[in-house]
């Protein structure tokens, strides 16, 4: 059976579900709602054409893995929902998330970018994609539905919500995206990265595929994308 791994947002999840949860009805940064707008500039209003977005999510994605521009890259990934919850989480987590976005950098020491695509293949059975961002986003859409029927996050209760993290199973079979993909690319390209040394920088060219897909009235998203066999 094949394993489809999206990596960058794997990666993420585990940042915020590795975090502390801390108390939140008073927090002066949730309630003036800073926490994307520290560091997170909003993409191009054409990424969210189908007609014209997808050359230009790849090119945006581009640039913000040039630039180590981590938060932006996240964006490009994440769907907006998911999103919003994920910048909530990682303050709860008791971090903004331009703390976390330059803890993630300190790891991405190297320079990488994509010098070409090699190949660009419609994935025609999209299933095993969803089951993955089922995987990805089931505990995040779980905790979204939970905040929802609380009317919101400025209505939570912290004791309440403390109580439902720590036994919410995430019965991910009672679970259902609030998006389904639409239209999906996969990239193969040519990667290099570059790590700067005392001597010669060390070079690496390698391989590596990426996720593109189109979520009706929202755009496209962009993540980098493994295919193992477990």
């Amino acid at each position: 059976m094949k394993k489809f791994t999206l990596i960058f947002t794997a990666v993420m999840c585990i940042c915020v579900s590795c975090g502390n949860k801390s108390d939140f009805g008073d927090s002066d940064a949730v309630q003036e709602k800073t926490l994307v707008t520290e560091i997170i500039t909003q993409v191009p209003e054409v990424v969210s054409n189908r007609k014209d977005g997808y050359d230009e999510i790849i090119k945006s994605y581009r640039e913000c893995m040039e630039n180590s521009n981590l938060g932006n890259m996240m964006q490009l990934s994440y769907p907006d929902k998911y999103f919003d919850i994920f910048s909530f989480m990682t303050e709860l987590s008791g971090l903004t998330v331009g703390e976390l976005m330059g803890t993630m950098q300190s790891y991405n020491a190297n320079t990488i970018c994509i010098k070409d695509i090699i190949s660009d293949e419609i994935m025609t059975d999209t299933k095993p994609l969803e089951d993955m961002l089922l995987e990805l986003y089931g505990e995040y859409q779980a905790i979204s539905d939970y905040i929802d029927e609380q009317g919101g996050t400025d209505k939570l209760d912290n004791e309440k919500f403390n109580d439902f993290m720590d036994n919410a199973e995430f019965d991910k079979d009672n679970i259902n995206l609030y998006f389904k993909p639409d239209e999906v690319h996969i990239l193969k390209c040519n990667m290099e990265s570059t790590v700067e040394t005392d001597d010669e920088p060390i070079i690496d060219e390698y391989e590596q595929e990426f996720v593109v897909y189109y979520i009706d009235g929202e755009g496209w998203k962009m993540d980098t994308y493994s295919e193992t066999e477990e």
